[in-house]
């Protein structure tokens, strides 16, 4: 006996399956669209992703999707995110390995410009601090204390006892 695998219901079966995975696909892109053009950040996806028990992708689809919900999908969002960035910043502990300094684009050097300013012991607790910023979406705090700290080294390798520019009241 021979069988037809052509037939109208097992085409029309197939045709659905595939019907349906490109709607995901078309929908799981209109996601990432909505996530890219939005506030939401890398480490936020991350934040959310760890708290959600999903996957980066998984979390950055997830945040498209609420942000094309509208107003009440954009509160419901920013809950979480609250609630996300409460759970990750009690999990950090200086004693044990940074989640988010490893995936962001700052270096070594820049904890140890971020000690001294900041007045931290070692560069490990700028990294600690560092990282409580990303959780809490401060990268632009972070980039701003990183300028002035290089400003600040620059300003003390450059001093021959002359007068700088603050002593000089400009």
């Amino acid at each position: 006996i021979a069988t037809d695998f052509t037939s109208p219901a097992v085409d029309s079966q197939t045709t659905g399956q595939l019907l349906a995975q490109a709607q995901n696909t078309s929908q799981d892109q209109k996601n990432w669209d909505a996530y890219s053009r939005s506030k939401y950040s890398y480490t936020d996806a991350a934040v959310l992703a760890k708290f959600w028990k999903q996957n980066i992708g998984e979390a950055k689809s997830r945040i498209g999707s609420k942000l094309l919900a509208g107003p009440m999908g954009e509160d419901t969002l920013a809950q979480y995110m609250v609630d996300a960035r409460i759970a990750a910043l009690g999990a950090v502990n200086s004693n044990q390995g940074l989640t988010y300094w490893q995936d962001s684009s700052h270096t070594y050097d820049d904890a140890v410009a971020l000690a001294k300013l900041w007045g931290e012991p070692s560069p490990w607790e700028a990294k600690v601090r560092v990282e409580r910023n990303l959780i809490l979406g401060n990268e632009k705090i972070i980039q701003n204390s990183i300028e002035l700290a290089k400003k600040d080294a620059q300003g003390s390798h450059s001093s021959n006892g002359s007068q700088n520019s603050e002593s000089c009241g400009h």
